[in-house]
């Protein structure tokens, strides 16, 4: 029995040896071709060497409302290499503050602040508005069987009682 095993073991090595040997010699190179080496990276961000090609293009916008006060805007263009640009907005003191400016890779960004108006101090606080409804309160609520009261508690608002 061990004459047998030894047997088997040593036929089972030779196989797995010329298994070994006949697919080194048969190792085909892929269907796409030998690989290529890859290129080199970018240079990082910030390199001397680094500078993105600029796109021209042109906007603007501006909000203007007198209700919560907001007004600013700009208007900004570049023809790839220079951008030149225009901003304002009206601030809490009361004056317009404006910035022009410019921007390019040699020279960085180099802004113009102007303001126009004098600064003045904001209004006293004054008490928050108070909301009322419009339509009386239904008597019935749609989503319950019971009726609701008829007559809703007074309420008394802080501007009433001032007055």
């Amino acid at each position: 029995m061990a004459k047998v095993i030894m047997y088997s073991a040593t036929v089972m090595l030779v196989a797995a040896l010329a298994g070994l040997a006949s697919s080194e010699s048969s190792i085909a190179e892929p269907p796409y071709g030998p690989p290529r080496p890859y290129p080199p990276p970018p240079p990082p961000y910030g390199h001397p060497t680094y500078k993105q090609k600029g796109i021209p293009y042109s906007f603007s916008y501006a909000i203007k409302d007198d209700y919560v006060g907001a007004d600013y805007g700009q208007a900004e263009k570049s023809n790839g290499e220079l951008v030149q640009g225009t901003y304002y907005v009206a601030l809490p003191d009361g004056r317009l503050q404006t910035v022009k400016y410019q921007a390019d890779h040699v020279v960085g960004y180099v802004a113009d602040v102007e303001y126009e108006g004098d600064a003045k101090h904001p209004p006293p606080y004054a008490p928050s508005v108070v909301y009322r409804p419009q339509y009386p309160a239904p008597t019935r609520s749609p989503y319950s069987t019971t009726a609701a009261p008829t007559e809703a508690p007074a309420t008394v608002y802080p501007a009433e009682a001032e007055a």
